[in-house]
């Protein structure tokens, strides 16, 4: 194949499923779909977790928020599912971000996230 200006991903991890490319680029190719990936648990990447507190979550989506972070209420997601576009709840106001903006601001793997807010005691 030859490709004069081709712009080529690659992920060592799909998580389990792989993105049609229309989520991706925007553009959909039929045969370019996401796909069940049935080999990716060997992947030491397959899961991963990254925690903050609330000053630090807030801190780095300093950027995409008003305020303090609230909430993220993820909007629309791929086949894989991964973000597309999230809301962000903060304490002066809703945004708008997405996966790949979420993905920079919090050093994640992936697009594939989903949030949860863990409660200590103490």
């Amino acid at each position: 194949m030859q490709c004069g200006s081709c712009v080529f991903g690659f992920s060592a991890c799909s998580g389990g499923k792989t993105e049609s490319i229309k989520n991706v680029f925007g553009t959909a190719i039929p045969y370019l779909v996401g796909v069940p990936d049935p080999y990716d648990y060997y992947c030491p990447l397959h899961r991963w977790t990254l925690e903050f507190s609330g000053p630090e979550i807030s801190s780095r989506l300093g950027g995409l928020i008003e305020g303090k972070l609230k909430q993220v209420v993820i909007t629309k997601t791929g086949y894989s599912p991964r973000i597309i576009e999230a809301k962000l709840i903060g304490t002066g106001g809703v945004t708008t971000a997405t996966g790949e903006q979420l993905e920079v601001a919090l050093g994640g793997y992936s697009t594939w996230m989903s949030f949860e807010k863990l409660v200590t005691k103490g």
